[in-house]
């Protein structure tokens, strides 16, 4: 039995390492299954992140709560914070600043929502709630990972090739 516990989290883990790779890298084909949305969604999400003018700070804070939470909602919760806080009211004008200018923090939002459903599309339906709410946060973590190298990468205006 240890042994099968130690290969599915060897799996898990395989998993976790094929989505980062998703995340990153566009494919050349047309999106056709609900997983192609995750298809180089980091390197476009940290350009959009750049020209909304997000501080490093707001990008290090995502990072930060990533790395000490058990809850991917708590992720959410960040988010959804910084979004109502950037959008102020002026008469009858939005002013929406940082997270929510071009739709940052509401398109991150979903795509950290969506990874729920990856984790039970791995998992199956039968899986406990726990191990789907660890595997959700696991995927989370990959991603924020990659979009914070992505975002400080594209921050320093260095470009490839």
């Amino acid at each position: 039995m240890p042994n099968d516990k130690l290969k599915s989290k060897f799996a898990q883990r395989q998993f976790v390492a094929n989505m980062g790779d998703r995340f990153v890298f566009m494919d050349a084909k047309p999106k056709q299954t609900d997983m192609d949305k995750f298809a180089g969604a980091v390197p476009r999400l940290a350009e959009t992140m750049v020209r909304a003018e997000l501080k490093k700070s707001n990008v290090r804070g995502l990072e930060s709560i990533a790395w000490s939470t058990d809850s991917a909602t708590d992720l959410l919760d960040y988010i959804r914070i910084r979004v109502g806080r950037n959008t102020v009211r002026a008469g009858n004008n939005v002013i929406r600043k940082e997270w929510a200018r071009n739709n940052i923090g509401i398109d991150l939002a979903q795509l950290l929502e969506d990874l729920r459903d990856q984790a039970i599309k791995h998992l199956g339906n039968s899986a406990g709630a726990n191990a789907i709410r660890e595997l959700h946060l696991e995927l989370c973590r990959e991603f924020i990972k990659h979009l914070v190298g992505y975002f400080e990468f594209e921050i320093s205006g260095v470009k490839n090739g």
